[in-house]
């Protein structure tokens, strides 16, 4: 097989374009600080785009085990965004992160019987991941919750 077989044609990269915009909907922000004591606000946004948590065996749990088990023990998919600079409510700088999960993720975590539990569990995810992203882009430091 050559390698022009396994490229697209240009008619065919016409017709599929190489990005699919969505638009995801509103969650909820965490906002955290960095070990440095600046602000940084983590906008949690979320789509059907994405999957739901997977359990071990890499499939989609259902509703249910959301419902009653949570997502501990859970790979739980999510995105995080490029961190931009920001101003807070009385105009001091900050930065912001967009992180986008699955709707079943998100809105547990804004409303329902297991909401506490839901935020406690995405915190600790969120910190995990935007720390990651904060210092590969050397917009921040270690995060603690603020």
């Amino acid at each position: 097989m050559s390698l022009n077989s396994l490229l697209l044609s240009s008619e065919e990269r016409k017709a599929r374009p190489p990005i699919e915009m969505i638009t995801p909907r509103a969650g909820l922000v965490y906002k955290m600080k960095d070990k440095s004591g600046g602000k940084v606000f983590v906008n949690v946004v979320m789509h059907e785009l994405v999957k739901k948590p997977l359990d071990a065996s890499m499939q989609e749990v259902s509703d249910e085990h959301l419902e009653f088990r949570g997502i501990a023990n859970l790979r739980v998919p999510l995105d995080v965004g490029d961190p931009f600079s920001v101003q807070d409510k009385s105009g001091a700088p900050a930065v912001a992160v967009d992180v986008i999960l699955h709707p079943g993720v998100v809105e547990r975590t804004v409303a329902g019987r297991m909401a506490d539990y839901y935020q406690r569990e995405l915190a600790g995810l969120l910190v995990r991941n935007v720390q990651e992203e904060l210092v590969s882009s050397g917009k921040g430091k270690g995060l603690e919750a603020a």
